[in-house]
């Protein structure tokens, strides 16, 4: 006699009215996305004169491009530093060249895909099991990590940017307002709490497993994907733990690190404005900065049209050239499909090479 589990079980049609209905609200929402790109980039080149764009461009001389290729190839190569070091912590020993590599892959991949920079992380999973034969948790743990010290500065870096957009001498009702800087400093919570629980050997994901199956026994439904990744989610905040009590300094790299990244990106935008004929000071950077980040979280593929429409409103708000942001998006949208292109390539070259490589720990 079989054991009643007490759980409903879904009939196949019931179920598929479900999955139709879902694909044609993602359809429609697709559609709704490429509307809103298509309206946001006819917005932005309705702002500026195409003419005075060339003149902008113009100012670029061969020197300014030289100087940011190096500094952007450098920010490239840095990318997968705190995700090496914290590899490393972990306890495996791996090169840095190749997770250098996987890393700007997985960028590639969270650039072309819909959505807030995120995609290409079970990319790098897949990686480190095939390349290494790392463990599956041991691989998870590792790119939860990095890409929850990728949050935390990340979102730390929007409240520090909304608080002088909110209550600088920019600030405006037009603006972002204080119901956007209580969301991003709500937000901006989330990795930091995880991180110090998992530092203080709590496991903090275990528990919102636990919480969502209690829910779906209060309400008599099968959690099949909960309890299919249960017992991983588990290992994962094991290696986590281990990490930052095995290896404390790990944790000290990945800050370094990640203040490395923050500082690069904060350059290369200085430098780019500078040589397009914009001197910005230190307050407009942040906010031009900030209101890029911002465009980049839409749901929409590689921040199409948000970025160009938070750059033109950042300048005009702070009386400066519009035509300077725009023709800036230019240059950062050629960047960004280069090493997008490089990112893809490389991706494929290793998901083509199948040799693995053995790992000392």
């Amino acid at each position: 006699m079989k054991k009643r589990t007490g759980y409903r079980k879904i009939s196949y049609h019931k179920f598929m009215p479900n999955v139709l209905n879902k694909k044609w609200r993602r359809l429609h929402l697709e559609k709704l996305s490429l509307l809103l790109v298509v309206l946001l980039l006819v917005w932005a080149f309705r702002q500026v004169s195409l003419q005075q764009v060339f003149v902008v461009l113009a100012r670029f001389h061969w020197s300014g491009i030289l100087i940011l290729i190096f500094v952007n190839v450098t920010i490239e190569l840095l990318m997968g530093s705190r995700w090496w070091v914290l590899i490393q912590a972990i306890g495996y020993k791996v090169k840095y060249l190749p997770i250098a590599a996987y890393r700007v892959a997985s960028f590639a991949v969270s650039y072309f895909t819909p959505g807030p920079q995120f995609g290409g992380e079970p990319l790098q999973v897949y990686l480190l099991k095939k390349k290494y034969d790392m463990s599956v948790s041991a691989a998870t743990a590792s790119v939860t990590l990095d890409k929850l010290f990728e949050l935390f500065f990340n979102f730390s870096f929007l409240t520090f940017g909304m608080s002088f957009i909110v209550f600088g001498k920019y600030s405006s009702e037009n603006f972002l307002g204080m119901k956007a800087l209580f969301f991003v400093v709500l937000i901006s919570t989330v990795p930091i709490a995880a991180l110090v629980l998992l530092w203080s050997g709590r496991k903090p994901f275990s528990f919102i497993v636990r919480v969502a199956e209690s829910i779906a026994r209060i309400f008599n439904i099968q959690p099949g994907v909960v309890n299919k990744f249960k017992n991983m989610i588990a290992a994962v905040e094991d290696q986590a733990i281990q990490m930052f009590h095995r290896n404390s300094s790990g944790l000290i790299y990945a800050l370094f690190f990640s203040f490395i990244l923050l500082a690069g990106g904060l350059l290369e935008f200085w430098l780019l404005f500078y040589f397009l004929g914009l001197s910005l000071s230190p307050i407009q950077l942040v906010i031009l900065m900030t209101a890029a980040r911002l465009a980049f979280l839409m749901p929409l593929p590689a921040g199409l049209g948000t970025l160009e429409a938070s750059q033109i409103i950042s300048l005009k708000i702070m009386g400066l050239d519009p035509t300077v942001g725009f023709t800036a998006c230019i240059v950062i949208r050629i960047r960004d499909l280069f090493f997008g292109t490089i990112g893809l390539i490389l991706a494929g070259l290793a998901l083509r090479n199948t040799k693995s490589t053995v790992l000392t720990q």
